[in-house]
């Protein structure tokens, strides 16, 4: 499958934007993901990495006058001024990048604005040393949660979305309470931005009842092909983040059968999904890890 994924990366190139571009059926849902990014204002000269920046070809662990930010897992904290990590030591001079996009980088002091970036997600942090063409690879991991992109058939008994967290799909859920010292304290759709929007969502756990949003007409009273609910979660987390307010855009969309779903956009899920799964050096520069995409279909 992993071979079969390389080969469609052209063909992802190519897509022009399809679930961006996508308009919902459903009156409710919002132009673009609603709730904020984080508080407060980006840092000086601290900005998102928007241009297309191809993965290097050649890459090392281990270089001199690297920096270092302590830890593979940076969190987000409570507070009413932007969370910014820094570099522990003193790096030699140098340009800072990092793949896939939604780190909010500063390219030349390797500052992290993290109540700016997308959480829950694994970059790779990439550093040129001033004088060298040499790029220098960590992977860092900014806290927080995310689903799968998946497409989820209800008559298969797919009826659950749950998230993960921290990048990673084998954690078990911090919220769940289950061996977790204070346990069972998260909170989701704080804002009520999913109650709104008639997504059903367990506000403990963060796991989406997929069966029943569709019932309570979150696609609409008649839902056809390709209606779509645009959202952003609020949600809060016991764990490292101490609870700190961070926000996950989520994207579901709606097909009567999963033969019927686009294969554009089957691609663009798998592609994702590989990435979450395999960690795809190869597909960090291609698909972008948000918002994750939820497809619902009633068969086959």
């Amino acid at each position: 499958m992993k071979t079969k994924l390389h080969i469609y990366l052209a063909a992802l190139l190519l897509l022009t934007g399809f679930i961006a571009c996508h308009k919902s059926l459903d009156p409710r849902d919002p132009e673009s993901p609603t709730g904020p990014v984080g508080p407060g204002a980006p840092g000086p000269g601290t900005e998102e990495q928007l241009d297309t920046i191809p993965y290097p070809q050649h890459i090392s662990q281990r270089c001199s006058g690297a920096p270092d930010y302590g830890d593979s897992i940076l969190y987000m904290h409570p507070g009413s001024t932007d969370i910014i990590a820094m570099p522990l030591n003193q790096p030699d001079s140098g340009e800072y990048f990092s793949w896939p996009t939604g780190m909010v980088l500063d390219r030349i002091s390797g500052a992290i604005n993290i109540s700016r970036s997308e959480g829950g997600v694994r970059y790779h942090l990439g550093y040129v040393k001033k004088g060298t063409t040499d790029t220098c690879i960590q992977t860092i991991i900014l806290g927080g949660a995310s689903y799968a992109d998946s497409i989820y058939v209800l008559e298969d008994d797919h009826r659950y979305a749950k998230p993960f967290f921290n990048a990673n799909t084998n954690l078990v859920n911090v919220c769940s309470g289950s061996g977790v010292p204070g346990g069972g304290i998260c909170e989701w759709d704080v804002d009520g931005t999913a109650e709104r929007n008639r997504i059903k969502i367990d506000n403990n756990t963060g796991v989406i009842d997929l069966e029943n949003t569709l019932k309570d007409n979150a696609f609409g009273l008649l839902a056809l092909d390709g209606s779509t609910v645009k959202v952003t979660l609020a949600y809060r987390l016991n764990d490292n983040s101490s609870m700190a307010t961070q926000y996950l855009p989520v994207t579901l969309m709606y097909y009567r059968n999963k033969s019927s779903v686009p294969s554009d956009l089957k691609l663009q899920i798998n592609l994702k999904l590989s990435q979450i799964l395999t960690n795809d050096l190869l597909l960090f520069s291609v698909a972008k890890p948000r918002p994750p995409i939820i497809v619902v279909t009633r068969y086959k």
